[in-house]
């Protein structure tokens, strides 16, 4: 019996073989030698659980289920049979190594991922639309990395710095976004992402849809959080501790405009920001109160206002150089 191609296989699993096939595919998997067909598929479910969450494999197996048609397939999906189903499409989806089409001698490497980099050095933030038509604004700092082939169903991006997403929705297709330790997964939906290098606190606010967190504990157990609209996530990536509050700016104009959005954060970290957009090295003295957090919305083209709103509702003195700004806490 000659070896089943990918196509044969993805048919199969969407239900969509016609009987003759489905019952080719029947035979063949049972006439497989049953302890090499079981080493082969350990070593490639393994690769796959590398590059897929446990969250992200449930949920791929919900979508799977939800496409089998009884009626085509004679297979009961339980017991190995499941698993089977389960491995072939993350191994379909995600192309991290392919067990059928392949004599039982030769074993497919996984394919090397090809990504795009986008980096926003510019005076404000940039809006870019991706090839599955979800727009990203970058702020200034930003870098963006997405798969090459994210039109094609991998919906995968990194982000260092902070963007705010209109996702396209697609309930086939995730949408994920690695943001420093957090990985975060969508379907269709509006977003902000807080992930700077320099700071501790990942941010993520949900202003519309829903959104998946994923992240590792302090004693490096994976959680997944869920958010609803209106609520923020802040992880504390060097404690791994996490909590879920109210988002203090809801409307995404403000995420998207030249305005720069502060959530719930230290002083000297807005200044640090409000420094990095204006090409300043903002130094703070007599700054006592480190727990101090703060919320505000300040101007993203106007430094002496950005600085004055601040120095209004927090007492602090300013002194504008050539390169860096003095700032004292009365």
């Amino acid at each position: 019996m000659e070896n089943i191609n990918k196509d044969l296989l993805r048919r199969w699993i969407d239900g969509k073989c016609s009987p003759e096939e489905a019952e080719y595919v029947q035979r063949y998997l049972q006439q497989i030698k049953p302890d090499l067909f079981s080493r082969q598929l350990d070593d490639d479910w393994k690769n796959a659980s590398v590059v897929m969450s446990t969250t992200d494999t449930a949920y791929l197996w919900q979508l799977v289920r939800s496409q089998i048609k009884p009626k085509a397939r004679t297979v009961l999906l339980t017991g190995q049979w499941k698993k089977i189903a389960v491995a072939a499409s993350v191994l379909t989806f995600l192309l991290t190594a392919s067990w059928f089409g392949i004599s039982q001698r030769q074993h497919k490497t996984t394919a090397a991922k090809v990504w795009k980099t986008v980096y926003n050095n510019k005076a404000g933030k940039i809006s870019l639309q991706l090839p599955d038509r979800s727009t990203v604004w970058l702020s200034k700092g930003a870098v963006l990395k997405y798969a090459a082939d994210i039109a094609k169903g991998t919906r995968q991006l990194q982000l260092m710095g902070e963007a705010f997403f209109d996702v396209s929705k697609d309930s086939l297709h995730p949408f994920t976004v690695q943001a420093g330790k957090v990985k975060i997964t969508v379907l269709g939906t509006r977003f902000n992402v807080e992930a700077y290098e320099k700071e501790q606190i990942t941010r993520i606010s949900l202003i519309e849809g829903s959104v998946s967190t994923n992240y590792a504990d302090a004693r490096h157990k994976s959680i997944t959080t869920l958010l609803t609209p209106g609520n923020m996530l802040c992880y504390n990536g060097v404690q791994g501790e996490a909590n879920v509050q109210a988002v203090n700016i809801t409307d995404a104009n403000a995420f998207i405009s030249d305005n720069i959005v502060l959530q719930d954060i230290s002083l000297n970290d807005a200044l640090n920001r409000i420094g990095a957009h204006y090409g300043k090295t903002i130094h703070l003295q007599n700054n006592h109160d480190d727990q101090q957090q703060l919320s505000a919305v300040v101007p993203g083209n106007n430094l002496e206002a950005a600085l004055s709103n601040l120095a209004f509702i927090y007492r602090l003195q300013y002194r504008i150089g050539q390169d860096t700004i003095q700032v004292v806490k009365q």
